[in-house]
C-alpha cells in the first residue's frame, strides 16, 4: 500500500475510534508490501459522523470488517411508541458468527433499553419520548477475540397528532424504595383537561371549578389509558377527536388529540401522588410534531401543577405562572396547589391516602 493511502488509512481509522494498524512499527518499503494488517475496531464515540465511521469501515472491510444486513426496519424516523426491530441477519464475512446493538444517545427522560426479539441477532427498542436516538451496531468474529464496530445509525421519533403532550419525570425515591412500598410504583400524572371539565371543587382559589379529576373530561391515567375512551366532540365513531394516553411505568405518559375542536381551551396538569418525596416533573407540548412549549417543576407530594393552557385552532400554548391564589408565592411563581385534595367520592389510587404534605 502506499504510503499515502496508509496515512489516509490511519487518520480514518482515529476519526471511528479504532485501534492503530499494528504495521505502525514497519519501514515504509515493508509496509507497502505487508499484508492488510488484522484491525479491531472499538466502539465509535458519539461526535463521530455516521458518514465518517461508514467510510472508515468500507476501508478497513480487507481485513473482516464488513456487515451486510444490519438494518433498523422501520427506518429512520417514527412517531412515539413505534416498536424498532434491529436485525443483522446477514453479517459479513462467515467468521462473522453474531451482532449486538447498543443504544448510545437518547432523550433526555427516555430510559428506553435494547432488548432480545427471541431470535438470534435481532433485537427491538420501544422509544416513547421524542428526540434522537443512537445506535451502533457491532459485529463479533467467531472466537470471541475480536469485534468489529459498525457506522451508527440514528431514529428519529417524531410525533404527527395535532397535540402531542410527553410527561416526564425523575423521582430520586422510588429508585431506592422497596418492591414493598408503594413509592416505588408511583408516578406524576398528565392530566389533559377539556373546556367542559369541572369537578367540582375551587383548590386553587380562582373563583372557577377546577378542571381536575373530571371523570368525562379531564383524561388522566385512571379513566383515559389501558383501552379506556373518553367521549369527546362529535357522536360519529369514525371522527378521531377523542384524547388517547398511554402511561408507562416509569415513564413517559404520551398524550395525543388528532383532532382537537375548534374555538376550544384546553388545560394541561401535572399531579404528584407519590408518597415518597419530591419529583422533578417536565412536560413538552408538541403540535404537527413540532415542539412548542417546554416547562419544568419540582413538586411535592399531593402537589397539582396547573402547566398552562392549549387553544385551538391558533395552536398557542401559553404556561401558567400567575401563582396559586390562596397560597401566594407557592410554587416558586408557578400555579401549584399544595396538598391538592381531589373530588368527595373519587376512587383514588393507594398512593394518595398514604402520601403526607410536607
Amino acid at each position: 500500500m502506499p504510503r499515502a493511502a496508509r496515512n489516509h488509512l490511519y487518520f480514518l481509522l482515529v476519526l471511528a475510534g479504532c485501534s492503530a494498524p499494528t504495521t505502525t512499527s514497519l519501514d515504509a518499503a515493508a509496509a507497502d508490501d505487508a499484508p492488510a494488517p488484522d484491525v479491531s475496531l472499538v466502539d465509535a464515540p458519539a461526535e463521530v459522523t455516521a458518514d465518517a465511521a461508514a467510510d472508515a469501515a468500507a476501508d478497513v472491510s480487507a481485513s473482516g470488517c464488513l456487515a451486510g444486513a444490519m438494518q433498523i426496519l422501520e427506518g429512520d424516523a417514527v412517531v412515539p411508541q413505534t416498536l424498532v426491530h434491529l436485525t443483522c441477519d446477514a453479517v459479513h464475512p462467515a467468521s462473522v458468527t453474531q451482532c449486538t446493538w447498543t443504544l448510545l444517545m437518547q432523550p433526555l427522560g427516555s430510559a428506553a433499553q435494547v432488548q432480545p426479539a427471541g431470535n438470534v441477532n435481532q433485537f427491538t427498542l420501544a422509544p416513547n419520548v421524542a428526540g434522537t436516538y443512537t445506535l451502533c451496531p457491532t459485529a463479533h468474529y467467531s472466537d470471541g477475540a475480536q469485534h468489529c464496530a459498525l457506522a451508527c445509525e440514528t431514529v428519529i421519533v417524531l410525533p404527527d397528532k395535532a397535540i402531542h403532550a410527553e410527561l416526564t419525570w425523575d423521582t430520586p425515591g422510588a429508585a431506592t424504595a422497596t418492591d414493598a412500598d408503594p413509592c416505588k410504583s408511583a408516578q406524576p400524572q398528565l392530566h389533559f383537561a377539556h373546556p367542559y371539565a369541572d369537578d367540582g371543587v375551587d383548590e386553587d382559589c380562582d373563583g372557577q371549578p377546577d378542571p381536575w379529576f373530571d371523570a368525562k373530561y379531564d383524561c388522566y391515567s385512571q379513566n383515559c389509558s389501558a383501552g379506556k375512551v373518553l367521549d369527546w366532540g362529535s357522536p360519529d365513531p369514525n371522527v378521531d377527536d377523542n384524547p388517547d394516553l398511554n402511561a408507562f411505568d416509569g415513564g413517559p405518559d404520551n398524550l395525543d388529540l388528532m383532532l382537537p375542536e375548534d374555538g376550544k381551551t384546553y388545560r394541561l396538569g401535572v399531579v404528584n401522588p407519590a408518597s415518597c418525596g419530591p419529583t422533578t416533573a417536565t412536560l413538552r407540548v408538541y403540535v404537527y410534531g413540532a415542539l412548542q412549549f417546554e416547562d419544568t417543576d419540582t413538586l411535592q407530594p399531593l402537589d397539582l401543577w396547573n402547566v398552562g393552557t392549549a387553544e385551538w385552532p391558533d395552536a398557542s400554548l401559553d404556561g401558567c405562572n400567575a401563582g396559586n391564589l390562596c397560597k401566594p408565592g407557592s410554587g416558586k411563581g408557578k400555579c401549584v396547589t399544595p396538598c391538592y385534595k381531589p373530588p368527595p367520592g373519587l376512587s383514588i389510587p393507594g398512593e394518595w391516602t398514604s402520601a403526607v404534605c410536607p
